[in-house]
């Protein structure tokens, strides 16, 4: 009999604890969502503005191949916005970039561009501020559209200085691309994305040249 007891016991809290949760949660206030553990690997197109206005001495260049072509492109008053814009186009055609030059200010943990937008490292995402504020992660865009080999400058002034500066971080998130950060602070060459300074390559996190 005691057994048998048991038993209903044991069942009735396999299945009235959970709502009873539930239940307690809902009281609360909170709201629960299961998240699954695997990252979706999917990239979604963002919305993005490109029709920005002048933004001084921001330029980007990039070059990239599609079906066996070179080509290039290269557009002052850069934001992130417009090269995300960009990036997304050269991916949904099917090219890959090998190379990426961007011109802003910046710092050891941020490159910026023009209209207050900005890229960042945080963890193991690259993220992105756009130009109407919303915060993203663009890793997976620049994972399927920067090829393996390729080389990213990030020409803004010391964004290659400190240990974990945004290039080093970068190099982690994007392994086998070569990126390249400031050391200093720098000079930008007008109408180029060039800059005159010392420069630091990194690969896999680690230090490659100085």
């Amino acid at each position: 009999m005691n057994t048998t007891k048991n038993i209903i016991i044991l069942v009735l809290v396999v299945l009235v604890a959970p709502q009873a949760v539930f239940s307690n949660d809902a009281l609360l206030g909170v709201k629960t969502k299961r998240v699954s553990s695997k990252r979706d690997k999917t990239w979604k197109d963002l919305e993005v503005n490109i029709k920005s206005g002048w933004h001084r001495n921001n330029k980007c260049h990039i070059t990239y191949t599609k079906n066996g072509k070179s080509h290039e492109k290269n557009f002052g008053n850069a934001t992130v916005d417009k090269l995300v814009y960009a990036l997304q186009k050269i991916r949904n055609k099917g090219g890959k970039v090998s190379l990426l030059k961007i011109k802003g200010h910046g710092n050891c943990c941020v490159q910026d561009m023009g209209g207050d937008t900005t890229i960042m490292v945080s963890g193991t995402e690259v993220m992105v501020k756009l130009i109407d504020g919303r915060m993203e992660m663009i890793t997976q865009l620049l994972k399927d559209t920067i090829a393996d080999d390729a080389t990213v400058y990030l020409n803004g002034c010391r964004t290659g200085e400190a240990k974990d500066s945004i290039a080093q971080e970068m190099s982690k998130i994007l392994p086998g691309r070569t990126i390249v950060g400031n050391n200093t602070l720098v000079i930008g060459i007008p109408f180029t994305t060039k800059t005159m300074g010392d420069k630091r390559y990194f690969r896999n996190g680690e230090l490659i040249k100085d």
